[in-house]
């Protein structure tokens, strides 16, 4: 025993009625929205973001002159767009790196003498997440000490041609 129509024109006759009915059903909501409709705008809550690698805590020794540091970053009333990351730096408009990574190498350098056997020097590390309405979160922050003096170098040759000279930051 069938239980449905044995001809298919029919059945599409059928289907094609009822997204018409939804159609106009969906479109006069549209047209006659509800006047006594109420609510009030929730406020965009501030993003996350914490480092998750890299120097997990205070850091007394790093003998490289690069770290590599991880991050996520959470937003309960959005998503994150981007993240920030800066060293030591957090006032100059150059301080601040865009990225949608989720970790980064960054370079050090230790210039400052200790005693007769090497250099040290304390860093700090920042990142913020922004989210999709460009609220930035309260950077994570890890303070580590940099050990490692990072090599320079200097052009003696060759000699540049037809008169021209070095720049003074190369020479």
């Amino acid at each position: 025993m069938k239980s449905s129509p044995s001809n298919p024109a029919i059945v599409r006759w059928l289907l094609l009625g009822c997204v018409a009915l939804m159609t106009l059903l969906g479109t006069q909501c549209l047209l006659l929205p509800e006047d006594d409709f109420s609510g009030s705008i929730v406020a965009n809550e501030r993003p996350n973001a914490s480092i998750t690698g890299g120097v997990l805590e205070d850091s007394l020794d790093i003998d490289e002159n690069r770290v590599h540091f991880y991050w996520y970053g959470s937003d309960d009333d959005g998503v994150i767009q981007w993240f920030e990351w800066a060293v030591d730096d957090t006032i100059s408009e150059e301080a601040w790196h865009r990225t949608t990574s989720f970790d980064e190498w960054i370079f050090t350098r230790a210039t400052q003498p200790v005693g007769t056997s090497g250099y040290s020097d304390w860093h700090t590390f920042y990142v913020r997440s922004v989210d999709d309405q460009y609220t930035r979160s309260r950077p994570d922050i890890r303070f580590f000490n940099a050990h490692t003096i990072a090599p320079t170098s200097e052009i003696l040759e060759p000699d540049p041609v037809d008169g021209a000279r070095w720049p003074p930051h190369c020479a």
